[in-house]
């Protein structure tokens, strides 16, 4: 049986963590918390948002960052320098100096090698989870409700979802956290 030991704890969370991702070079993570203050940790560095990070998504391949608050989007580009990393901001909706969103952002993806994005939000259907697959540019919903729904991408002159498929659940009790691929 393999052993596991821990090799490096987060400091500055003070509440439960919603979201971890790792640059594709392994040498720093982002992770987003529910706590007041919103933490965003690179290891050696953090920023702090106005709320909680619910969600976050890297493009390696054009260093951006994309990450959902309570009521916003905000799109970052990385620039690294030695082991230095910062953040500039390119676009949030709505804007910073402007209220959020009555809606919750939960989870956001690239699509189209970075051209288009895909957000989905908490609505009626109690969306629970997503997962985009580039290669084959499929979506993944779990709707909390009764199961998984997969949709596909299509591009045209613009971008639409069709839906494909609903693979059925019964839930006892609901233990899934999260879909993927």
């Amino acid at each position: 049986m393999a052993e596991y030991g821990l090799w490096w704890s987060l400091e500055g969370h003070c509440g439960p963590i919603n979201c971890l991702t790792f640059m594709e070079d392994g040498t720093h993570i982002a992770s987003g918390d529910d706590s007041c203050d919103g933490i965003f940790e690179w290891l050696h560095m953090e920023t702090v948002f106005d709320t909680a990070i619910e969600f976050v998504e890297l493009d390696h391949t054009h260093n951006l960052l994309l990450l959902t608050t309570q009521g916003r989007i905000i799109l970052y580009q990385i620039q690294r320098k030695n082991s230095v990393v910062a953040l500039r901001l390119v676009q949030a909706h709505p804007s910073l100096s402007h209220p959020c969103l009555l809606a919750l952002p939960i989870s956001t993806h690239f699509v189209q090698q970075a051209h288009g994005v895909i957000v989905a939000f908490l609505d009626s259907r109690e969306l629970g989870s997503t997962a985009y697959h580039e290669g084959t540019k499929t979506l993944l919903v779990w709707n909390l409700v009764d199961g998984v729904d997969v949709y596909q991408l299509l591009d045209c002159s613009f971008y639409f979802l069709v839906f494909l498929v609903h693979f059925g659940m019964w839930f006892c009790v609901c233990y899934v956290f999260d879909v993927g691929f």
